[in-house]
C-alpha cells in the first residue's frame, strides 16, 4: 500500500488493521481522543492512522459491513487526508497515460515518414547515378569552355588597358582646361607623381568612381546637433533639419528628395558635428546651390555653410586654391576666392566681372 507523509501531529502511523485488535493504544487521527477496543473505529489503508467513524462520518452500516471476513483484501477506505492526495494521484497517472498514447502516435508518424524517406533516397540514388553520367559529359565540355574563356580573358585585359588610357587622357585634358581658365597653374587636376611618372590607371579610375558616388552629396558646416542620448532621436531630428533646408531653397519635389542624412564623425555632447546629405538627384543639388541665397533671410540657417562632399584628391587640391588665393592677397594682387564644381575649382579675383 502507498504511504504518504503525516499532514499533522495528531496523524501517525500505527501498525495495525482494521479488522484485528489494536497492538497499541492508539489516538483519533482527527479528535484526538483514544481509540479504545469498545469504540467503532477503522484505520486508513494509505496513512494506517486510527480515527471513529463519526469524525470521519463512516455510515455505520459501512463500517459494519467492512468487519465482514469477505471484505478482507477487496475493500480498501482512505480517511478524507488522504482522499485529496488520492484525487491529485489519479489525475497524474491518467496524464501520463495520456501522453504514452501521444508519444505513440507520434512515433507512428514518426516511422512513416522514415519509410518514405527511405523510398525516396532510394529514388534518388538512381537518379544520382543518372546524373553522374552527365556530369562527365559536361566536364568534357567544360574544357573546351574554359579554353574559350581564357581568349576572351585575354581580350578584354587588352581592352581595359586601352580603356584606362582613354579615362587617363580625358582627366588630363579636363586639368589642362581648368589650367587655361584659372589664374595660377594649381588648378590643374595632376596625373603625375613626385617622380615625374604618369599616376596608375587604377588610382584615376577610382578617383573617378569616387566623384561619381559622392556627385548628389552635400555637406553643412554648423548645423545644430540633438543633444539626446539615444541615436534614433538624433537622427529624426538631422532629416527634419535638412528637409526644411531644402525647402527654404525652394526645393518641393513630389518625389524622394533625401536619400539619407548622417553626421561625420564620433557624437560629442554639445559640439555639432558637420551633416552630409544624400540627395536622389543632382537637379535637386544644382537648384539647392542656385536659391541658396533664400537661407540668408531665415535665422534657423544664417550660421551654417553648405560645401560639396569632395574627395580626398580634391580637399587636397582646395587646399592648394586656397593657399594660393593667401598668397595673391598678401602679395598685394587683391582678395580671390574659389569657385566651380568639385571638378572644375578655380580662383577668381572679388570685385572683377568674370568672362
Amino acid at each position: 500500500m502507498s504511504e504518504t507523509k503525516d499532514s499533522g501531529d495528531r496523524r501517525r502511523k500505527a501498525s495495525v488493521n482494521k479488522h484485528g485488535g489494536k497492538k497499541n493504544t492508539e489516538m483519533c487521527g482527527e479528535c484526538g481522543l483514544t481509540v479504545k477496543d469498545s469504540d467503532k473505529a477503522v484505520s486508513c489503508d494509505v496513512c494506517e492512522v486510527w480515527f471513529h467513524i463519526e469524525c470521519e462520518k463512516l455510515p455505520e452500516e459501512v463500517y459494519n459491513f467492512m468487519q465482514d471476513e469477505e471484505a478482507e483484501g477487496v475493500l480498501m477506505w482512505y480517511c478524507s487526508h488522504c482522499k485529496k492526495g488520492c484525487a491529485k494521484l489519479h489525475k497524474y497517472i491518467k496524464r501520463i497515460e495520456q501522453q504514452q498514447v501521444e508519444q505513440m502516435t507520434r512515433q507512428n508518424e514518426l516511422e512513416g515518414k522514415v519509410n518514405k524517406l527511405k523510398e525516396f533516397t532510394a529514388q534518388e540514388h538512381d537518379k544520382n547515378k543518372e546524373i553522374e553520367v552527365r556530369m562527365g559529359i559536361l566536364e568534357a565540355k567544360s574544357v573546351e569552355i574554359n579554353d574559350v574563356l581564357e581568349t576572351n580573358a585575354k581580350n578584354d585585359r587588352g581592352f581595359e588597358n586601352r580603356l584606362g588610357t582613354l579615362e587617363a587622357r580625358t582627366v588630363g585634358l579636363e586639368g589642362k582646361v581648368d589650367s587655361s581658365r584659372a589664374t595660377g597653374s594649381a588648378t590643374e587636376v595632376k596625373q603625375e607623381d613626385n617622380t615625374g611618372k604618369p599616376e596608375p590607371v587604377g588610382e584615376l579610375i577610382e578617383e573617378l568612381n569616387e566623384r561619381k558616388m559622392r556627385e548628389n552629396n552635400i555637406v553643412v558646416y554648423g548645423a545644430p546637433e540633438s543633444g539626446s542620448p539615444t541615436m534614433s532621436e538624433r537622427i529624426e531630428s538631422d532629416k527634419s533639419y535638412a528637409l526644411n533646408l531644402i525647402k527654404e531653397c525652394g526645393i518641393t519635389s513630389g518625389q524622394e528628395i533625401i536619400v539619407k542624412v548622417i553626421r561625420l564623425g564620433k557624437f560629442i555632447q554639445g559640439k555639432a558635428r558637420p551633416m552630409l546629405i544624400k540627395l536622389s538627384t543632382a537637379d535637386i543639388k544644382a537648384n539647392l546651390f542656385k536659391n541658396i541665397r533664400n537661407l540668408q533671410g531665415n535665422m534657423k540657417f544664417q550660421d551654417i555653410r553648405i560645401a560639396n562632399d569632395l574627395t580626398k584628391r580634391e580637399r587636397e587640391h582646395e587646399a592648394v586654391l586656397w593657399q594660393e588665393a593667401k598668397n595673391l592677397m598678401d602679395s598685394g594682387k587683391g582678395r580671390h576666392r574659389v569657385v566651380g564644381p568639385p571638378w572644375r575649382r578655380r580662383l577668381v579675383k572679388i570685385g572683377v566681372q568674370e568672362k
